[in-house]
């Protein structure tokens, strides 16, 4: 794909992003450039619509530039599988907008309407605008629809915003209680107050708002790179009135040295499975822990990283070595082998295996 560069581009008098008739949002699959649909807390946030008049294109934002050579499936050969309309080649790439409704249009190009496939495909196959060629826009993709729950929870009331309510974690929330409760009570009867807990993979927020309203600790730094649940992380916050959760370190991942990473979904209804990817042309910056810590004296460490968590104790080696912190951490079946060892390098001991969720409490060894 050719770029340009955002600050050379003409001046558009409307860009948004465009949602479906089932409720997904429009996006650039990465790799082959079609536009597809789908659920936003699954698919990356970059595409937007630039409309000029009842005219418009589609463009792909990706790490400060902007892409036009998108494509579609041909519908009349899908079968084969192999052929692909570029839309930038066909008039422009310009789709005329149809209004049916005041919040509901049409995008029609060459006398057909594109479609949102059921299966994910989005194809410019239709010659008339019923449902499935329906479209809206939203101006700012970041603005999420859900319910608003609330719980009494050990005597406080707690809500929860709840955008999926097959989402894993979310789906606990919503019952009525907070996700990994044996995880969450051994951390407040370890924590003391004076305590500043950092919190590696904060997700949508379960632990930091457990931490907040439970443990009168003193400060609560969330790290959590994913933007489709540190959005969510946000609005808890907020419902719930945390004001001892620092958030001034949403949007980056934690590792052993300074890189570029990109999401990955490897499976779908779970915003916590998110796994990050290397990736040199990624929309996520990682540091070490070490240099968002600084010399600040962290008392308890929480690492859910997926598969992630010996980088991310690579790169707090100095905060673990002065602090001495104790650290709960989720290790894959893969790498508990190498756990046993790092303790002995390191001078801790495991004190509490809670193995159904991969759990363990790491605690300094007494001299």
């Amino acid at each position: 794909m050719e770029a340009d560069v955002m600050g050379a581009m003409p001046n558009p008098t409307g860009s948004s992003s465009v949602f479906t008739s089932h409720g997904t949002m429009v996006f650039v699959e990465k790799y082959s450039g079609q536009l597809q649909h789908g659920k936003m807390e699954n698919n990356p946030q970059n595409a937007v619509f630039i409309k000029e008049g009842d005219r418009g294109q589609f463009f792909c934002l990706e790490g400060g530039a902007r892409y036009d050579a998108l494509s579609l499936p041909d519908h009349s050969r899908f079968n084969s599988g192999s052929n692909l309309i570029e839309l930038n080649s066909a008039v422009g790439g310009q789709f005329t907008i149809v209004g049916t409704t005041d919040t509901e249009f049409g995008l029609k190009m060459n006398g057909l309407f594109l479609c949102a496939e059921p299966d994910g495909r989005i194809t410019l196959s239709r010659t008339e605008c019923k449902s499935w060629e329906l479209f809206h826009f939203r101006n700012d993709a970041s603005e999420i629809t859900g319910t608003v729950v609330s719980h009494r929870i050990d005597g406080r009331i707690i809500r929860f915003f709840i955008s999926n309510r097959s989402d894993y974690i979310q789906s606990c929330l919503l019952r009525g209680d907070f996700y990994d409760r044996d995880a969450l009570n051994i951390i407040k009867n370890e924590i003391r107050n004076d305590n500043i807990f950092l919190d590696v993979g904060a997700n949508i927020g379960n632990h930091c708002i457990f931490l907040s309203k439970f443990c009168d600790i003193k400060e609560i730094i969330a790290i959590e790179p994913n933007p489709d649940a540190f959005s969510i992380l946000k609005i808890n916050i907020l419902l719930n009135e945390c004001r001892n959760v620092n958030t001034d370190h949403l949007g980056v991942a934690l590792a052993s040295r300074p890189g570029k990473m990109r999401v990955s979904y490897p499976s779908s209804g779970n915003i916590g499975g998110a796994q990050l990817i290397p990736d040199e042309f990624g929309t996520v910056d990682c540091v070490t822990g070490d240099e968002i810590i600084r010399e600040r004296s962290i008392g308890f460490i929480k690492i859910d990283v997926e598969g992630s968590e010996f980088d991310v104790l690579e790169g707090l080696r100095q905060t673990i070595s002065v602090c001495r912190p104790s650290i709960l951490i989720e290790v894959w079946k893969s790498g508990q082998s190498n756990l046993e060892s790092w303790c002995r390098n390191n001078n801790y001991i495991i004190r509490h295996r809670l193995l159904m969720d991969d759990n363990f409490l790491l605690v300094p060894k007494e001299d």
